[in-house]
């Protein structure tokens, strides 16, 4: 078993065995000793985790710490959305807003929605990070939807449900689906396949001070998507038992 060190970052690299990404969260970040770990944007982590599989996987060689971490930022800063996007104002005041991913101004609420064509159960992950990178919150759902965009939606319904407004009365949602986005900024018209589904999560906006809603490239929602499909995993295996 090897490990690395990046000491200028203060935290170790244990590349013996592959792990799921959730498992890596909950050693690495929320159980972390110090703030070194958790300080970090969790795109970064995301991408920690999959170089460190990479490695483990045979195709690569071993990068140093400082290697991975200059391609994560490099990655990330490709990936960086700069589109205008119109922050939800309750009183209807908002100003577009030009926005910059690796430098959030408030709570980021990430989610996305997975549906299984063969067993057509749709799910939804999400988490909850700070301005500085600090994961919050992280949940998923299963529930039911006739569409790719009623699943989006309904991820979005759950995903919001799990912030506490007292706590964080300012969030910004990020979502690789821009209708979806345009839908919720009030930038389009509401399909009536989704009206119901807008409608209470304009109701749930209301008991924020702000929210904006972000479209993203898919790549900055994949922490969510697996997830999601992590649920659906945990489902597959409940039917499988209850048959058997």
């Amino acid at each position: 078993m090897s490990i690395w060190r990046a000491s200028p970052l203060g935290f170790n690299f244990d590349i013996g065995e592959r792990i799921p990404f959730t498992a890596w969260l909950e050693e690495w970040v929320l159980k972390a000793p110090s703030d070194d770990l958790r300080i970090l944007s969790f795109w970064l982590i995301w991408e920690i985790w999959k170089d460190r599989n990479s490695v483990l996987n045979g195709e690569s060689s071993p990068p140093s710490p400082i290697q991975v971490v200059n391609l994560a930022v490099s990655a990330a800063t490709i990936k960086t959305d700069n589109s205008l996007s119109v922050p939800f104002d309750p009183g209807g005041k908002g100003n577009s807003l030009q926005y910059n991913s690796l430098l959030p101004l408030y709570p980021t609420l990430t989610f996305d929605g997975a549906y299984n064509d063969i067993r057509h159960q749709p799910t939804a992950g999400w988490y909850l990070t700070s301005p500085h990178g600090k994961v919050l919150n992280i949940g998923n759902a299963e529930f039911a939807a006739a569409s790719p965009l009623q699943a989006k939606s309904l991820a979005c319904l759950f995903a919001l449900k799990s912030v506490d407004f007292g706590v964080h009365p300012r969030i910004q949602m990020q979502t690789d689906c821009q209708q979806l986005a345009n839908i919720i900024n009030q930038e389009s018209s509401v399909p009536t396949e989704i009206r119901f589904i807008i409608s209470d999560i304009y109701d749930l906006m209301q008991c924020f001070m702000q929210v904006r809603i972000l479209s993203v490239l898919r790549s900055q929602v994949s922490v969510a998507h697996v997830l999601a499909r992590q649920r659906f995993q945990q489902l597959f295996v409940k039917s499988v038992d209850h048959e058997i």
